[in-house]
């Protein structure tokens, strides 16, 4: 399964909001580009339903949990400490839903070391003092969720490009799958909500004057998906999700080493041990809202 190299087109503002219909008669000779614009249309519809009602965040489900495995059940320290992200369900920044089928892993000693030996200085960058001028701490990492559309079932199609070819051969299916990243706090930017929320600043008083307000101006996608152009690079900075924060307890080095990280199963003794999952979005649903209106 690989990237598909068309960019989505719902993260073109002005395609997403396109509301023309595909109308067929008989005998209407049709192009890639009349089915490829039905798809977008639907999808578009559904996307800025979703996009207006819920905004974005996690619908269900995806919640980060570790587990630590060892060989020697009497050695102090795991083998390996894996990173699990649980199934569930989430809406990014474009309305575009985005579901995990299954638990997915990552296998944090593995990742560390990988950092370590290539890239010392994200580590650094990521580190936090327990207090002020202690070497004991914490690297800090975000876990990522974005939407990735994904190549399947290549069968043979006419040649496109610059050369011809007989044994050319095109997806003959697109799925809507995912992508899920572990990266140091502070080496990339994660973005805020898409737009200023209508609900800021809610209180019981002024909370009908408010929802007037959203009715009058209603939210729209954020200036940086108005533009066309570069959308596979807007689309993994613009309308990725944070869906945890982890902290690795580590130890400062001195001379540019990396901090020494932590595995001993005292530390990870739990399955949310150090990790926040709270530091994301949440969509609620009606039903929850209305169940909080009513034990308020």
């Amino acid at each position: 399964m690989s990237l598909t190299p068309f960019p989505d087109p719902l993260l073109n503002a002005d395609v997403a909001r396109a509301a023309d219909r595909l109308h067929y008669a008989f005998g209407e000779l049709l192009g890639v580009d009349d089915f490829r614009d039905e798809q977008t249309y639907h999808r578009s519809r559904l996307a800025r339903t979703l996009f207006y009602l819920f905004g974005h965040g996690t619908v269900a489900g995806l919640r980060a949990v570790v587990e630590g495995r060892r060989r020697d059940p009497g050695n102090p320290e795991f083998d390996e400490v894996e990173l699990k992200i649980q199934p569930g369900i989430a809406i990014d920044r474009a309305g575009r839903l985005i579901e995990i089928p299954r638990a997915w892993c990552l296998r944090l000693r593995r990742w560390y070391e990988y950092l370590a030996a290539g890239d010392p200085g994200t580590l650094n960058a990521a580190f936090s003092e327990d207090s002020a001028g202690s070497s004991q701490g914490s690297v800090n990492a975000d876990i990522l969720l974005s939407f990735h559309a994904c190549d399947r079932g290549y069968t043979p199609a006419f040649a496109t490009g610059a050369f011809d070819a007989l044994d050319a051969s095109q997806p003959s299916r697109i799925r809507d799958a995912h992508r899920l990243r572990l990266v140091p706090a502070g080496s990339e930017t994660v973005s805020t909500a898409p737009a200023t929320s209508p609900w800021t600043g809610v209180t019981a008083v002024n909370w009908r004057e408010k929802v007037l307000d959203a009715w009058r101006e209603p939210p729209s996608l954020p200036s940086t998906l108005r533009n066309p152009d570069d959308a596979l690079r807007r689309d993994a900075e613009q309308t990725r999700l944070r869906i945890a924060r982890l902290s690795i307890p580590a130890q400062r080095n001195t001379g540019g080493l990396p901090p020494t990280p932590v595995w001993s199963a005292m530390t990870w003794n739990s399955p949310e041990a150090h990790l926040d999952n709270l530091a994301r979005d949440f969509v609620l649903a009606p039903a929850a809202l209305q169940t909080l209106s009513i034990h308020d």
